[in-house]
């Protein structure tokens, strides 16, 4: 395959990962599962097709070829017999059969059919064998496209980890100005313009999809929160959490003065606009991985400790400016509700600036850090309720869960009693009353737990196998004496990108954006990639 053709298709998988929910009218929900709803996916989609024609047979021919395959089908097996031990112990046939008649509208007229010819089977069982049918056929497609989407990334860098990972930084420095810029238009919409909100009024539906499935989200206007490009705030974040470690590193690496400066603008820009989607999840990855920055920094005092205290110095800068932005921008809900009037500067009223700014740090830190471990605070009553349930359900089914797709119906009998007061769990319940178990659903709202309490101990462990492997390897890389210290900073800060991307999992599915598997798949590049090199 030519490799021009290869870089940019590369390029732009990196770059469309900004447009994680597209519109319904531009998805191939077919042959894309979940990454239908991705941009992404169609220089996926062409650079598989393009690799195929040019190499034919030979795409799968490399020195992990073999062992992939070893590991796909153990975790193929393992979800075929969770989801086969999962119908078996299923308990709610009787309440689709005796629920709405929209979600088993086909079953009796599948029952008539096989009458006719002499075959008596019952409703029950036909249920279960559409039930086993229905997964299948998206575990097959979701596990070729996410983990097919990593190999073809390993496959065509791993004989060249440094220009996949140069090809990544300049995809993520430019999907960050982008997203700068249309979060300049959601500044100005929160302000409280009425220009910006029709602008956003016609650009959103083109950016994202906008409520989808019957429901209220994503809203075509978001209200208090900015969240740029992305169907909601905490999205933002989570794609910043994989883009900013690369801004760092663009700003790390660079000699000229004016690239430098131009990357840390940009970096503080978009940190600013973190701030502002008063995201918890956003806040909690971007302090996360300013930990590890710092980590990483004392380990390599004499180059990196320096860069690292002006990019810290820089974040906390932003967040100054967020915050007092936040306080007094005429739109926001802080201004709306306290009214109050703008900083004055001058000399008598400065005392009572720094004072009302304090407040507003604390306020902002209260509420969009802190409340991440309270019961009751924002979404946390819905959220840990379905955390709860999960961990409970998988508790009692440790070895294999309750099987793939099955989970939403047994939540509501693990739901803490507190649970039944929360608005957004009694919205859950009504749509699960009267649109069926097998038309409404309960939110993952966590990779992990849901993993947990659909395939146990056994699907969330061999699930876990390739990202555990690959930071072990990348940090024996990073520490290895005979690694050139270039590529130990490059191998830092893909660490950094890759955690925060793992971390957002705890609270979300890693599918949000294509990030994970396209950092899974140049991980292996670069810890597999001298291997390959040999073979030349």
């Amino acid at each position: 395959m030519n490799h021009i053709i290869r870089d940019r298709l590369w390029y732009l998988m990196v770059l469309f990962s900004i447009f994680a929910t597209i519109p319904q009218i531009i998805r191939f929900n077919f042959w894309g599962a979940v990454f239908a709803e991705k941009l992404s996916f169609f220089p996926l989609l062409a650079g598989l097709l393009l690799t195929l024609y040019y190499e034919k047979c030979h795409v799968f021919k490399t020195s992990l070829s073999r062992r992939i395959g070893i590991y796909l089908l153990i975790y193929a097996v393992v979800l075929f017999i969770s989801l086969i031990h999962g119908l078996v112990i299923y308990p709610y046939y009787g309440d689709i059969l005796n629920g709405p008649i929209s979600q088993v509208d086909k079953i009796p007229v599948m029952q008539a059919f096989l009458q006719r010819f002499g075959f008596d089977v019952s409703e029950t069982t036909l249920l279960s064998i559409w039930m086993f049918a229905r997964p299948l056929k998206g575990l097959f497609v979701t596990t070729f496209w996410t983990f097919g989407c990593s190999y073809l990334i390993y496959y065509w860098y791993r004989k060249d980890s440094s220009r996949g990972l140069n090809i990544m930084r300049k995809g993520a420095v430019v999907g960050a100005i982008i997203i700068c810029a249309y979060g300049v238009l959601d500044v100005w919409y929160l302000s409280g313009s009425h220009t910006a909100e029709n602008i956003l009024t016609v650009l959103n539906p083109i950016v994202h999809e906008i409520k989808s499935n019957g429901t209220w989200w994503p809203p075509l206007l978001w209200k208090g929160q900015l969240r740029s490009l992305f169907a909601e705030p905490s999205y933002f974040g989570i794609w910043c959490a994989f883009a900013m470690p690369w801004l760092w590193y663009t700003f790390a690496t660079v000699k000229r003065t004016t690239a430098k400066v131009g990357v840390l603008s940009l970096a503080f820009v978009m940190t600013v606009f973190l701030f502002l989607t008063k995201a918890r999840t956003a806040n909690v990855l971007i302090i996360g991985e300013v930990v590890l920055l710092f980590a990483a920094s004392v380990a390599y005092r004499a180059y990196l400790l320096k860069k690292a205290l002006i990019i810290m110095l820089c974040i906390a800068c932003a967040f100054g400016v967020a915050v007092v932005a936040g306080g007094f921008l005429p739109g926001s809900p802080v201004a709306m509700k306290q009214q109050k009037p703008a900083i004055v500067n001058n000399s008598s009223n400065v005392g009572k600036s720094l004072q009302e700014s304090t407040k507003l740090a604390q306020k902002y830190v209260k509420n969009n850090v802190t409340s991440v471990v309270g019961d009751y605070k924002r979404s946390n009553g819905a959220r840990y309720s379905v955390l709860e349930a999960n961990i409970k359900i998988g508790m009692d089914h440790p070895l294999l869960g309750v099987g793939t797709s099955l989970r939403s119906a047994y939540i509501p009998n693990y739901f803490p009693q507190k649970a039944f007061s929360n608005g957004e769990v009694k919205m859950w319940l009504r749509n699960q009353r009267e649109k069926g178990i097998m038309k409404s659903g309960i939110p993952s709202l966590g990779e992990y737990s849901s993993r947990f309490a659909e395939t146990g101990f056994v699907g969330l462990g061999i699930f876990m196998v390739p990202p555990l492997f690959l930071l072990l390897k990348l940090l024996k890389r990073i520490k290895s004496d005979t690694t050139a210290f270039e590529e130990k900073l490059g191998y830092i800060f893909f660490a950094i990108s890759f955690c925060g991307i793992l971390a957002s999992g705890m609270g979300d599915s890693l599918n949000i954006t294509c990030c994970y598997w396209l950092l899974l798949g140049l991980g292996y590049a670069i810890i597999f990639g001298e291997t390959e090199k040999k073979k030349l």
